[in-house]
């Protein structure tokens, strides 16, 4: 918050922020708060697909790996 203060400059020489600068300070927290949550629910949903499209890829792997060998032995017989 000291690190907000000095960056706004405050409106005071004594780096103190005048009452209405606090407040739009703190609308810019919560909003980033709300920012920072819907950036990490997102986040959470991409690694979630990411997840299941490994499993997916894994069972297709076996699949495949399943028909060339039955492919191997049909051609046997």
């Amino acid at each position: 918050q000291q690190q907000l203060l000095e960056a706004g400059g405050g409106s005071g020489g004594d780096g103190r922020a005048a009452p209405e600068d606090t407040e739009s300070l703190k609308a810019k927290v919560e909003k980033l708060k709300e920012e920072l949550a819907a950036s990490k629910r997102t986040l959470e949903k991409a690694e979630n697909e990411v997840q299941a499209m490994r499993r997916q890829a894994e069972g297709l792997t076996r699949e495949y790996d399943r028909l060339l060998e039955q492919h191997a032995r049909l051609q046997v017989a």
